[in-house]
């Protein structure tokens, strides 16, 4: 019994029947037995329960699968760092650098040569990038961008663009960079 009430019009039974579902009440809370709580029946405990027991296994989950997915990252980022590092190390570098210049001539916005075939020394296209740049005056009109068309072993193809209205001639630079 938790103690003494004086209350007028309150019978022992009262009191009682108060002190058992007291009783009743600190039996059920901590007890993991108490099961079957939903959202509309059982009792605190049994939700309480329930609620831990979905979080607890939903949250398991996604921990494992954070874990897993963490180990794999892991596992591609070494084996990848690994193979830049192999490369570095078996010196993969710049073989050859060729560079060159020339004109493109341009009559009325058109490019005079439809295409500029520069020879190079012998190259592994497949390892080779070509850089260029040129067109250095203004126009107006239909103005498209060149471009490099073709890589070949000995060769590559440059395609000038459109200059709108204007004639004259521009200087492009050009480089081919190969690696090992």
């Amino acid at each position: 019994m938790i103690g003494s009430v004086n209350v007028k019009g309150v019978s022992q039974n009262d009191i009682e029947e108060v002190q058992q579902n007291i009783d009743n009440i600190k039996e059920l809370i901590g007890q993991t037995a108490n099961t079957g709580g939903t959202a509309s029946a059982g009792t605190v405990m049994a939700k309480l329960n329930k609620l831990l027991t979905d979080w607890t296994s939903a949250r398991a989950s996604k921990i494992d699968t954070i874990n897993t997915n963490a180990a794999n990252l892991n596992t591609r980022l070494t084996s990848t760092r690994a193979g830049y590092l192999d490369l570095l190390n078996r010196g993969v570098s710049i073989k050859n650098i060729q560079r060159g210049f020339f004109f493109v001539n341009i009559k009325n916005g058109v490019p005079v040569e439809d295409e500029y075939r520069i020879t190079l020394s012998t190259i592994v296209p497949s390892k080779t990038f070509i850089l260029a740049s040129g067109k250095m005056f203004s126009a107006s009109g239909t103005i498209s961008e060149d471009r490099i068309d073709t890589i070949g072993t000995t060769y590559f193809i440059y395609l000038p663009g459109l200059a709108g209205t204007a004639s004259g001639s521009y200087g492009v630079r050009w480089q081919a960079i190969e690696f090992y």
